[in-house]
């Protein structure tokens, strides 16, 4: 991976990340959208979760998505979770971006791209899943622009902002992955025509 194409970098999580994930895990904006139910986190108790995700990389694997360039910003974070070496799958916790000036722009699609080419070409998983909200208004359209397929729907799965929703479940394949760099068309710019289109097509 070249990394001057890009303008974020992952890296592991340090010991002082709990402070900024614990602003954007009370901020309940940003919390709308994401599976699972809203909860005040204390600084003690977010401290020990990160240092947690630092001393075991086993079964989950944490990243911070920081800015490449001199300040090295964090600003948001990924992982893979429930990694199952035997069968070589693991869910893809998604993509949170809790800084509000980089929430806009082409910074998501880059971490997603370096999340599978590490799931695929370091873990040489064979399968990634994960799930979304139905009415996510940016996540299923990004996740088919990925070229992730949506396998079918948990009715009712989750309690959240008053009400139980729907969960898409869906998946991505290594050999996926292989055609669409086989066709060069896992890359940024690919990605974010496909995303662009089908977000036109939804609205008609």
């Amino acid at each position: 991976m070249n990394m001057e194409q890009y303008s974020i970098y992952l890296r592991p999580f340090k010991e002082d990340d709990y402070i900024i994930i614990n602003k954007w895990r009370n901020d309940s904006e940003i919390q709308r959208m994401v599976v699972g139910p809203f909860r005040f986190v204390s600084l003690a108790i977010e401290r020990d979760w990160v240092q947690s995700k630092m001393m075991n990389n086993t079964k989950d694997i944490y990243w911070s998505i920081c800015l490449n360039d001199d300040s090295g910003k964090m600003i948001g974070y990924t992982s893979l979770n429930n990694i199952d070496h035997l069968n070589k799958k693991a869910c893809w916790g998604g993509i949170l971006i809790g800084d509000r000036d980089c929430q806009d722009g082409e910074l998501v699609f880059e971490a997603a791209i370096m999340v599978h080419e590490y799931a695929f070409e370091q873990l040489n998983l064979n399968r990634l899943y994960g799930t979304h909200f139905v009415e996510h208004p940016f996540t299923p359209s990004f996740g088919l622009a990925l070229g992730w397929t949506e396998e079918g729907t948990l009715r009712e799965s989750v309690y959240k902002n008053g009400k139980y929703r729907d969960l898409r479940y869906c998946s991505f394949l290594k050999e996926d992955y292989e055609r669409m760099k086989l066709n060069n068309e896992f890359n940024k710019e690919h990605i974010i025509k496909r995303f662009i289109n089908i977000q036109r097509q939804k609205r008609g």
